[in-house]
């Protein structure tokens, strides 16, 4: 009896919540689309227009990284610690202090009306998972015991913030160097922290492209290395999207419409995060002397 009962739990929490891959569902949009999912599990999206095709990248999304898509966006705003309780408390100061929300609420302002609608087109895709599987969330939410509110623009203009905040931290290592400088060879020292400035000869990355001239299937190859900090699930959502003027296929961030590495009919595109130095710090010190 103790066994079966465990097999409905596991079934209950567990295996009922995982993404249905099959059948139809009704959805608020202008044509009929399709959702297939190739031997990889990634989805390919076939829809009547731009705006349609992002609605479902929302909805698969919402399906695969729900509590990714969560988890992002309570960094990046610094609201961990409503749901993770005190051990997330410095993650959210720093996020805070950042004010990352306040400049994703600011960035807002400045979008054209397409902009928009792309980015709401996403988010009402997510509503449309959550409305149909509000009582069968994936098991994090049960396990804290909470319902996530409903995704925004500004949400998706987060998860790009977050992005940008790993890609460029590099504080972090100058508060390091300034540590080790006492007493250090300089030498090993600027071996650890090379000066990383444009127009020097920087050290190399995965930044290149092969032509088809010299390829086994006669087509070009492009290699990039964004330099992100290891994850799992992984940084990016694999998605295929197709609807008129648009096909393009590669890498999306959970949270954040269309593709951000990857390519299309004619071209491909990657990024690579050489590491510049990109901040700087300064000390005060304040001479509480009276008169001073």
């Amino acid at each position: 009896m103790p066994c079966l009962i465990a097999l409905v739990a596991v079934y209950w929490v567990v295996y009922r919540v995982l993404p249905k891959t099959s059948g139809e569902i009704h959805a608020p949009i202008t044509g009929r689309a399709t959702v297939t999912r190739d031997s990889l599990g990634v989805p390919h999206i076939t829809a009547t227009s731009v705006d349609d095709a992002l609605f479902l990248q929302g909805y698969v999304t919402a399906q695969d990284r729900l509590w990714q898509m969560e988890l992002i966006r309570r960094f990046s705003a610094g609201e961990l610690s409503e749901v993770l309780g005190r051990i997330t408390l410095e993650a959210d100061r720093e996020s805070r202090r950042l004010r990352l929300r306040r400049l994703a609420e600011e960035h807002y302002k400045s979008l054209d009306a397409k902009e928009r609608g792309y980015m709401a087109a996403y988010a009402r895709g997510r509503e449309l998972f959550m409305e149909t599987h509000a009582n069968a969330l994936p098991v994090e939410f049960t396990l804290l015991r909470y319902d996530p509110r409903p995704w925004s623009v500004v949400d998706s203009i987060l998860v790009g913030l977050g992005m940008y905040r790993d890609m460029t931290s590099s504080w972090k290592d100058e508060l390091q160097k300034g540590k080790m400088q006492t007493g250090a060879d300089p030498a090993m020292l600027e071996y650890l922290y090379p000066k990383r400035m444009t127009g020097e000869v920087q050290p190399g990355s995965n930044a290149w492209v092969l032509s088809g001239k010299r390829t086994a299937s006669g087509k070009p190859i492009l290699a990039n290395d964004p330099h992100l900090e290891f994850g799992l699930p992984s940084t990016w959502y694999m998605i295929h999207l197709q609807a008129p003027s648009l096909n393009v296929s590669g890498g999306s961030l959970p949270g954040a419409p269309s593709v951000i590495i990857g390519h299309n009919d004619r071209i491909a595109w990657g990024m690579t995060n050489l590491h510049f130095d990109v901040q700087d710090l300064y000390l005060e010190k304040l001479n509480t002397q009276t008169g001073q």
